[in-house]
This record gives structure tokens, C-alpha cells and sequence, in this order.
């Protein structure tokens, strides 16, 4: 056990390390538009790397796992008027597809963190003392979220929001999410052509629509 701790350990700080470095060098870079960053700075599956799926140049894979219409419902026996929807994507180099999942408003910023790293099946060891904490992370803004607070208070129970699981950052430069948002995007246009039939256990993200 004390060798599987050392090498989870060294893994980790390997990966805060390129974090960092990508963090320091890119921090005062200006953001590219949205709506032309999905094209220009999306990786193939057929990358160096072999991974399957469609990554940006930070890491982050773009390629959404469902649609808005057909989310994980992570709060499936909430109020119609709790259901909120939200698209999650997972820390940089994880492979974790990105999806859209259903929450309730009456949730705090750390059960959904909680939800979503189980189900992107990402590390999460926030109770472990001195492990690496994982954050939920605005994608508009790269603004880190404080765990206590609500959904709703976040922001987040709105058309269109976006979130980003990430380790350690006091903020992820918004170059590094480059096609993020534009990705969640294209996925909910689409969406609006599908069928409607799982409307009714998550209704969309506009408290008037």
C-alpha cells in the first residue's frame, strides 16, 4: 500500500508540475473566439498521443459524450423546477469524455463536484490531507467556484453553463479552454433537433424557457 501511495504521489506531482508550467506561460495570453477555437485548435483521435477523442491544445477533450436532451440525471427524483442541466468537463489529459448531467439548484458546488468526478471517474481525494484538491472551474470565466456555495448562487442554473474539473489552480487561463464552451454549444444546438422525449426529466437550463 505504501508503494502504490508513493507512485499515486509521484503521479500527481507530475501532473501539478505541467500544470504549473502551462499555468505560468500561458496566464497573460489572450483568449481566440469561441465560436472559431473548436476547429482551429482541436486534436483528431488520430493524434500523436493515440487518444481517442477530440482534445484542444491545453488537453481538454471536447467531444461531449450526450446531448442536453439526454443527460445523467445525478438528481433524478428532484422538482421539475430544481432540474437544472449543465455540461462538465473533466481535468486536462484525463480522457474523461465530457457530458452534460442533471442537478438539482438546491445542491451545493461540492456535492455536484462530488457527483461529477464519479462520474467522469475522476481522483478525487479533497477529504485525503496534503492530495491534490479538485475544483470546479467556470468555463467562461476560468474562475474557480468555492465549494460552498449553491448552484444557484453560482450561477450556474442558467442556459449555456459550463463547468471544468481542474486540480490546484487558483485559475485556468482562458486560452487553455480554448473550444470548450463552443463545444458545449454545438452539443446543445444539436440537441434542440433531437427528440424531446427526455424533456420531461430535465427541463432546459433557461428559467423561462
Amino acid at each position: 500500500r505504501d508503494a502504490a501511495a508513493r507512485r499515486h504521489r509521484a503521479e500527481v506531482e507530475a501532473h501539478k508540475a505541467k500544470v504549473a508550467q502551462i499555468f505560468g506561460r500561458r496566464l497573460g495570453s489572450s483568449c481566440s473566439a469561441a465560436s472559431s477555437a473548436s476547429s482551429s485548435s482541436a486534436s483528431s483521435a488520430s493524434s500523436a498521443n493515440g487518444r481517442a477523442g477530440v482534445y484542444n491544445d491545453a488537453g481538454y477533450r471536447l467531444d461531449l459524450a450526450n446531448s442536453r436532451m439526454s443527460p445523467h440525471l445525478a438528481a433524478p427524483n428532484a422538482d421539475a423546477d430544481e432540474k437544472y442541466v449543465v455540461a462538465v468537463f473533466f481535468p486536462r489529459d484525463s480522457n474523461a469524455a465530457p457530458m452534460f448531467v442533471q442537478f438539482s439548484s438546491m445542491w451545493s458546488i461540492g456535492r455536484m463536484l462530488d457527483v461529477c468526478s464519479t462520474v467522469g471517474k475522476v481522483k478525487n481525494e479533497n477529504n485525503v490531507p496534503g492530495a491534490p484538491r479538485l475544483n470546479i472551474y467556470d468555463a467562461n470565466t476560468g474562475l474557480m467556484i468555492q465549494a460552498s456555495r449553491k448552484i444557484t448562487d453560482a450561477g450556474l442554473a442558467k442556459r449555456g453553463a459550463v463547468v471544468v474539473l481542474e486540480y490546484e489552480l487558483p485559475q485556468i487561463p482562458l486560452e487553455d479552454l480554448s473550444g470548450v464552451v463552443a463545444a458545449a454549444g454545438a452539443t446543445l444546438g444539436g440537441a434542440a433537433r433531437s427528440s424531446s422525449s427526455a424533456a420531461a426529466s430535465a427541463r432546459p437550463l433557461s428559467s423561462s424557457s
